[in-house]
């Protein structure tokens, strides 16, 4: 049985693709896009007030971007296995589902 393993929470991915219990797949990255004391993602916190301009958050605001293109490129690339699969676990939290959910 072919199953896929999917979780996405505070700027971290990983994608696993397991023919039974062999992992056929993997690909993962990270990317610092959380408010470290205030907590929340910089999106969640610019959607609530005003848009901060200090450098911190203009690092999570790009950083947010490009972990959003590494996550399709890794999708895009399991694409053919995760076709096959019987069973797909997915945990995306919040925002995180709309990323998965759209695809």
């Amino acid at each position: 049985m072919t199953w896929a393993l999917i979780l996405c929470h505070g700027g971290k991915f990983i994608v696993q693709v397991y023919s039974d219990l062999k992992c056929v797949y993997s690909g993962s990255d990270s990317k610092y896009v959380i408010r470290k004391k205030s907590g929340g993602r910089q999106s969640n916190c610019d959607r609530s007030k005003k848009i901060m301009t200090s450098v911190g958050s203009q690092m999570r605001r790009e950083n947010e971007r490009i972990l959003q293109e590494h996550i399709d490129a890794f999708m895009e690339e399991a694409s053919a296995l995760l076709d096959q699969c019987k069973v797909i676990y997915l945990h995306a939290p919040g925002m995180n589902r709309l990323v998965f959910m759209a695809q």
